[in-house]
C-alpha cells in the first residue's frame, strides 16, 4: 500500500533501581550476671526495647531486575537499672544500671518472584 515507517509510542516504564525505607523494630531483651559470689549476681529481667533502621536496597540490573543487594543499618538499645540488698556494701544496698547499644549493620542478597 504505502510506504510509511511505524513507529511505536508506547513509553518504557523505567524501574527504580534503589530504593529506601524506614524500618521500626520491637526487641525483646534479657541480661543477666553471674558471678562467683553468689550475691553479686545480678537478673535484670526481660525488657521491650525500640528499634530503628534504613534500610537501603540496589536493584541489580541482572535476570529481569530480579536480584538486589539489601544493607540495613539498626540502632538497639537496652536500658534497665536494678537494686539489690547485699551485706558486703555500707547501706546495703547495691545499685546496678545497664545502659547498652548497638550499631548492627547487616548485608543481605534478595531475589523477587515476578
Amino acid at each position: 500500500m504505502f510506504n510509511s515507517d511505524v513507529k511505536n509510542y508506547d513509553r518504557k516504564v523505567k524501574k527504580d533501581l534503589f530504593n529506601l525505607t524506614i524500618r521500626a523494630h520491637v526487641n525483646n531483651s534479657s541480661l543477666s550476671i553471674e558471678k562467683s559470689i553468689s550475691e553479686r549476681n545480678v537478673d535484670f529481667g526481660n525488657r521491650l526495647g525500640i528499634g530503628l533502621g534504613i534500610e537501603a536496597e540496589f536493584i541489580l540490573p541482572y535476570n529481569k531486575n530480579k536480584w538486589a543487594v539489601v544493607i540495613e543499618p539498626i540502632y538497639r538499645s537496652f536500658n534497665s537499672e536494678k537494686t539489690s540488698d547485699v551485706s558486703f556494701v555500707s547501706g546495703g544496698k547495691l545499685k546496678s544500671i545497664i545502659n547498652y547499644s548497638s550499631i548492627e549493620v547487616p548485608l543481605s542478597v534478595r531475589h523477587y518472584l515476578f
